[in-house]
């Protein structure tokens, strides 16, 4: 999926784009611990970054005050996502390289998804099918990350239900 975010001011539209996957399997498992509407679950995304920060910045919002850098912005986005955009969805809708992009650094933040409290949910989650063999370190992690994070208590709780269903669930 690929999700402009515009922000409209009087002189000028500031545009900002996302790209994001969803695996189905892996959100319906979430949706069930987290506090989204059920008439918004269908919407959700697995994993949701910015093209900025695949290119390794905080922020790239691109600023259109006219049709020329209308046409200039087009032209960029097109080339990047010809270049790295296109791929980098496709290979993110594997299960392998999802697990590596979400869970590879779990002790930090994720650059990969928003709300990092979510990011621990799905991450756990991923690890679990895949069969990661650094799952323990990587509940640990979260554990960690979530008990420092700004989470509600009510995140904190599904978090928790979340690892203790997992700990019995088996992969077939």
């Amino acid at each position: 999926m690929i999700i402009p975010a515009l922000s409209v001011y009087e002189e000028v539209c500031l545009v900002e784009l996302n790209l994001g996957v969803r695996l189905d399997a892996v959100e319906e498992f979430v949706g069930q611990f987290t506090n989204i509407l059920q008439m918004n679950r269908a919407d959700t995304a697995t994993l949701l970054t910015s093209m900025g920060r695949l290119q390794g910045k905080k922020y790239l919002r691109f600023q259109i005050k006219d049709l020329q850098e209308l046409n200039s912005v087009c032209l960029q986005v097109q080339d990047f996502m010809e270049d790295k955009g296109f791929e980098f969805l496709d290979q993110a809708m594997e299960l392998a390289y999802l697990d590596v992009l979400i869970n590879g650094q779990s002790h930090i933040p994720s650059p990969y998804i928003y709300n990092q409290t979510y990011r621990c949910m799905r991450g756990l989650y991923i690890a679990k099918l895949n069969q990661n063999p650094s799952y323990q370190r990587i509940v640990q992690d979260y554990k960690t990350l979530v008990a420092q994070s700004n989470a509600t208590d009510q995140q904190r709780k599904a978090f928790e239900r979340i690892c203790q269903y997992l700990e019995v669930f088996s992969v077939n």
